[in-house]
């Protein structure tokens, strides 16, 4: 393991990570207007315009239906290492970003699903710190028709602009990053209203995440940025999560990438989200 590649990051705190109700709300309808007006005001006073990234975001973004098959990317490293964060998936982002990779992040929430008032439900939200939410709207996502399954669809969003941190703050200028949006199962959902499919869950989730590392390999990216994509809200459970990811970064498509970053924001004191990640990933070579 190259520990040279290893970051140096805190473990967040339920302080850090958890933001109030109406803050929560008062960024989303700010992040609107952003979004809207193509330009926002930063700490310094100075006009901050990305009304011209984010139309080039929106026009090159790809769309995968579940009957596209996402090109192969050519592996360009020999080995890829990986590393497990108890951060959120911004931050660890954002600090490969600082030190000049080109990074992709894996979104797992939709239009439909991702705004709301309660931050215990959606402690992160990249919706609400870029323009990925004007880039995706009119998507295949944007629909309350969405089922429990979801499906196999995969957005692809480039060079997505970032204007936020995770605690809400405005950046003084933007940065970039590819943004690869897959819906996981819903599997709390299926749970409930579909009980008897309950066995197709680790399938369409090991197919999807294997669709997710072959179009996030495909972009110019060196470094993947994956939380606990389908964990919390969508109750998929940990281990399921972590295997099919693993499994997925196994292939060669995964030697796209320098660096498999895993962001699991885990303030129990325990932590059992971490740790099962970090069983999979912490310093693994793939």
């Amino acid at each position: 393991m190259d520990k040279k590649l290893a970051l140096r990051i805190a473990p967040i705190t339920a302080d850090e990570l958890y933001i109030d109700e109406h803050v929560v709300v008062a960024l989303e309808n700010a992040t609107k207007q952003i979004i809207t007006h193509g330009a926002y005001i930063n700490a310094d006073g100075e006009d901050v315009y990305i009304e011209d990234e984010q139309e080039f975001a929106r026009a090159n973004t790809i769309v995968y239906t579940p009957h596209h098959v996402i090109p192969s990317a050519r592996p360009k490293y020999p080995e890829s290492y990986g590393f497990v964060h108890n951060q959120t998936t911004l931050t660890v982002a954002h600090e490969r970003h600082k030190l000049g990779y080109r990074v992709v992040l894996i979104n797992c929430s939709t239009v439909t699903d991702t705004l709301t008032t309660s931050p215990q439900v959606y402690p992160e939200s990249i919706l609400r710190s870029s323009s990925l939410l004007y880039c995706l709207e009119g998507g295949p996502f944007d629909s309350d028709a969405l089922d429990e399954f979801r499906d196999d669809t995969i957005v692809v969003t480039p060079q997505v602009p970032i204007f936020r941190n995770h605690e809400g703050n405005l950046l003084r200028s933007p940065w970039h990053a590819d943004i690869v949006t897959a819906a996981p199962v819903h599997a709390l959902d299926v749970q409930q209203y579909a009980p008897s499919r309950a066995a197709e869950i680790a399938v369409a989730m090991a197919r999807r995440a294997q669709r997710l590392v072959d179009a996030a390999a495909a972009t110019a990216a060196n470094v993947l940025v994956v939380g606990a994509w389908g964990c919390g809200v969508h109750g998929n459970d940990a281990e399921l999560v972590a295997t099919v990811l693993r499994v997925a970064c196994e292939r060669p498509a995964a030697r796209a990438f320098a660096i498999v970053d895993v962001a699991v924001a885990d303030t129990d004191p325990a932590t059992p989200l971490y740790l099962t990640f970090a069983k999979h990933f912490q310093e693994k070579k793939f």
